[in-house]
């Protein structure tokens, strides 16, 4: 009898892995090939494909609480110390990156708006914040977290893959995405050991920023 229920726990755990999996997928795939003519269109429907659609599916679906999904605030003084050491990690491999003159002469934050550092900021605070945001919730929090159960560890490398693969299908896997393709190891690992993908966004904002404000810094 046991057997026959601990059977059915495991079929049911994966058929809800599956089931999630192709949300997943559904939301990539729609969201990289959606036609959108305008900026306006392009937030819409990252909103809708990376916050609305994983919600909806976690609370009605699922019948979950968020927090299993990287909702909840970190609570440990080690998960600090685990970004902080990501964070170093990130800001030294960016340093080696940044003296890359392909990559320099390719980045866009520093040609376009290098010149006036007022915009740089608004850029960065407000725009790229809210979208960062967006995908930081999509992929170390949803993605992750679905995997995670299953595979421990090896969501973080599972979430970094899906997220270069998404790059791929975009035709935007270049230089101008370095930094996020750096992040989404990083800040997934910080999501999994924190079960926080705030603490992930909040260590990520500073990586950019301080990344950018460099690159822009060193251009003059």
């Amino acid at each position: 009898m046991r057997t026959s229920n601990k059977i059915k726990e495991i079929s049911s755990a994966y058929r809800e892995l599956l089931a999630s999996s192709l949300v997943i997928l559904v939301c990539l795939l729609l969201f990289l090939k959606f036609p959108t003519t305008n900026s306006f269109q392009n937030i819409s429907k990252e909103i809708f494909f990376f916050l609305i659609v994983p919600i909806f599916y976690i609370k009605f679906i699922l019948k979950k609480d968020l927090r299993d999904f990287g909702f909840s605030l970190p609570r440990k003084k080690s998960d600090f110390f685990w970004a902080i050491g990501v964070l170093l990690a990130l800001i030294g491999i960016s340093l080696i990156l940044a003296k890359i003159p392909e990559f320099r002469k390719n980045y866009l934050i520093v040609n376009s708006l290098g010149n006036s550092f007022l915009v740089f900021l608004l850029y960065e605070l407000v725009a790229f914040n809210f979208l960062f945001l967006l995908q930081t919730i999509f992929f170390q929090g949803f993605i992750l977290f679905t995997f995670s159960d299953k595979f421990k560890k090896y969501s973080v490398l599972l979430t970094f893959i899906i997220y270069c693969a998404s790059l791929l299908l975009e035709n935007n896997f270049a230089w101008q995405m370095a930094p996020l393709i750096l992040f989404s190891l990083g800040g997934s690992l910080i999501s999994y050991k924190s079960r926080s993908f705030w603490l992930a966004y909040l260590t990520g904002m500073i990586f950019i920023i301080a990344f950018d404000s460099f690159l822009i810094y060193i251009s003059k």
